[in-house]
């Protein structure tokens, strides 16, 4: 019998409401209805608050908008204008120097204006009559010109008032369309004025279509928008319509305080029985003040809108009281199933937990192939996001990559404790100890298979380092050992070559004894400097810690070489993180550098490369010493920290192990990857 049928809790869950009657069930939706309808109401609330913001903040953006965009047509109405004012004035002036020199027929000024791209060149006299024109084709049409008087802005130049006017646009005398005109006086030896005028419709088309009053009407286009217009404080300057009424700005107290500042102010107004939300705007070109911007946005949406939530709501409050009526009555069997479920849900959440937080990485695929589990440190592990890879498929994610590993899931066969070598992203290569497992179904197919991978490659660093430990402490007792018993009587021999230096070189005066005798002290100091290596690597002296600057140790331990390196034409390059003090020994240290470089001078060719590189990670300091030489034999790599090992002829085979020596004293750790003609690195972490 399952457990929860036998649960006491659930025995008394039931007893207790069994009494529960109806009236209490209607007294408890009613209460129910209550707590709703509040939040609703305060949800209406909000609802609203947030509508009119957004009304606000839109109709804010549309009123900067179309203030932006009218200042910017607006200038570039201006801009054209000018431009084709220069044109026309210098047309107008070019006229005047030849009417100055010479006398223009109006042959002349028919070619002036063709070429100039111009409609009309009149020259009027002293008198304001029109003497010359390039319409000379039209004789009827300039007789009766020529009788015409002229404009006001001809005669204030005949009268000296003025020397240039820009007339503008106009409406032509005697055709049809528009004309944009210009005016200049004539020289002064002849009087008069010189009009230049252009067909100016297309540009009249083109200002409608482009201009501020074609930008307001297409603003006004948009859904929703009753009005936009520009009004100064004595009239209405522009509006997308004509039945446009507005109120005048200086019978609004709001449009008031809008018209004076550089700020948006919105407001919510009634115009004819409707309500729009409003946005205004101060206008301002080149910090000329032009008029008051009015934006208004139609409201009959959002009141729609009001209308439809405040339903909604009472709708929605109505289904809530039903179904808190129907959830009182299936509380009681569903009690034991929340319990269930929330214990399902922290079991879950606890074996997240101790998956992501456990050393492993856990990878679970399904009979599909496709990824269920894929804890934190597979994501690590293989440089992929766990969020991005759960539900795909194995072999889509992994692709050409890790095939050890895939291997495992192709097989699909259980392993325990398989150690394998994956390169991960970042082109290192790890040893990993594998375990996997598969869960059959009941119909014994496969519903998903595990594997736990563990990375161990700093278990075998160890274990490397604490075997070379402990062979350099068996090597050490050796050494001294062998040390001891060759300096009594190597220091013996060496006071008997003295003694007999002293007491038989003068009697004897051999050019042999003088030369046998030399040898015998010589090799007698060689074997004896070997000895003091041998009790130095076996009975190390305590380390003196000094504060170090990294840059200055470097460059003293790469000075040792530079005649060497220069000779050879080594060339070094050294790449420091950042500038630090560390503390060490500084001459033991020194020996340690010295013994490394040397071995790469040693192994490099003519003009090779060496690199050295300090960096810091997680509270070590790292040196990395790179040479492009030779390489070291995969064969002699875990030898060349053994004592007395070395493949130069003349190696003593002591300079690795007493350095390897001196970095376990400062409790450090110097590993080694080489290949064969492709350079050696080593690698110096201390704390």
């Amino acid at each position: 019998m399952p457990y929860f049928k036998k649960s006491p809790m659930k025995g008394k869950y039931l007893k207790k409401f069994s009494f529960v009657k109806p009236g209490y069930l209607t007294f408890i939706a009613l209460f129910v209805a209550i707590i709703l309808i509040f939040p609703s109401y305060f949800e209406l609330q909000k609802n609203k608050e947030e509508i009119y913001r957004l009304l606000n903040e839109f109709s804010a953006s549309l009123i900067y908008t179309i203030s932006v965009n009218s200042s910017n047509t607006i200038l570039s109405e201006q801009e054209i204008d000018n431009l084709l004012t220069n044109h026309l004035l210098g047309v107008a002036r070019t006229v005047k120097r030849l009417d100055s020199i010479s006398v223009l027929t109006d042959e002349d000024l028919e070619k002036i204006a063709r070429e100039s791209d111009v409609y009309r060149i009149n020259i009027f006299d002293k008198k304001g009559t029109r003497i010359i024109s390039n319409m000379s084709f039209d004789t009827v049409r300039k007789t009766e010109h020529k009788k015409q008087e002229s404009d006001d802005y001809i005669m204030n130049i005949i009268e000296g008032k003025d020397t240039e006017i820009i007339i503008g646009l106009k409406e032509a005398k005697y055709e049809s369309g528009n004309r944009f005109a210009v005016a200049v006086s004539r020289a002064v030896n002849k009087g008069g004025v010189i009009v230049v005028n252009v067909d100016a419709d297309s540009f009249v088309k083109f200002k409608n279509e482009i201009g501020f009053r074609k930008l307001i009407v297409d603003v006004s286009k948009l859904n929703g928008i009753v009005y936009v217009v520009l009004q100064d404080e004595e009239d209405l300057l522009a509006a997308n319509k004509v039945s446009v009424n507005v109120t005048e700005i200086n019978k609004d107290e709001f449009l008031k305080i809008a018209y004076n500042s550089d700020s948006i102010y919105t407001r919510v107004i009634e115009y004819y029985d409707e309500k729009v939300f409003e946005a205004v705007k101060t206008l301002k070109i080149e910090g000329e003040k032009i008029g008051l911007l009015r934006a208004a946005i139609s409201m009959e949406e959002v009141t729609s809108l009001e209308g439809r939530m405040l339903r909604r709501i009472l709708i929605i409050t109505g289904i809530l009281v039903v179904i808190a009526i129907i959830v009182l009555g299936l509380a009681i069997s569903s009690q034991n199933y929340r319990i269930l479920s929330g214990e399902y849900e922290k079991i879950k959440i606890f074996t997240g937990n101790i998956l992501d937080n456990i050393s492993y990485a856990v990878i679970t695929i399904d009979n599909n192939e496709n990824i269920k589990i894929f804890n934190k440190n597979a994501g690590l592990f293989f440089g992929v996001e766990k969020q991005k890879v759960i539900g795909k498929n194995i072999y889509e994610i992994f692709k050409d990559k890790f095939s050890p590993v895939t291997d495992l899931f192709k097989d699909k066969q259980p392993v325990n404790n398989k150690e394998l070598e994956i390169e991960k992203p970042d082109g290192n290569v790890s040893i990993v100890n594998v375990s996997s497992s598969v869960i059959f179904t009941e119909k014994n197919e496969i519903d998903s298979f595990t594997i736990v991978l563990n990375d161990i490659t700093d278990l075998k660093i160890l274990e490397n380092q604490i075997k070379q430990q402990e062979k350099s402490v068996a090597m050490g007792e050796l050494a001294a050992g062998v040390a001891h018993e060759i300096k009594n009587p190597l220091n013996s021999i060496n006071m008997i070559a003295q003694r007999y230096q002293k007491e038989f070189g003068e009697m004897l005066k051999s050019e042999d004894f003088e030369k046998m005798n030399n040898v015998l002290r010589a090799e007698s100091e060689r074997v004896n400097r070997i000895v003091n290596q041998f009790l130095e690597f076996a009975k190390p002296s305590k380390l003196n810690y000094d504060s170090v600057s990294v840059t200055g140790f470097v460059n003293d331990a790469i000075s040792v070489f530079a005649v060497e390196m220069k000779l050879k034409g080594i060339r070094i390059n050294v790449d420091i993180e950042k500038e630090k003090q560390i503390n060490i020994d500084y001459e033991k240290f020194k020996q340690v550098f010295v013994n490394i470089l040397k071995n790469s001078i040693e192994a490099v060719e003519k003009n090779g490369e060496i690199s050295v590189i300090y960096k810091t990670k997680r509270n070590l300091n790292i040196f990395e010493i790179t040479d492009n030489g030779q390489g070291i034999p995969v064969e002699n790599l875990n030898k060349i920290f053994d004592l007395y090992f070395s493949t130069k002829k003349n190696g003593t085979g002591l300079g690795l192990p007493i350095s390897q020596h001196i970095i376990f004293q400062h409790k450090g750790k110097i590993f080694v990857r080489s290949q064969k003609e492709q350079g050696t690195k080593f690698v110096i972490e201390i704390p």
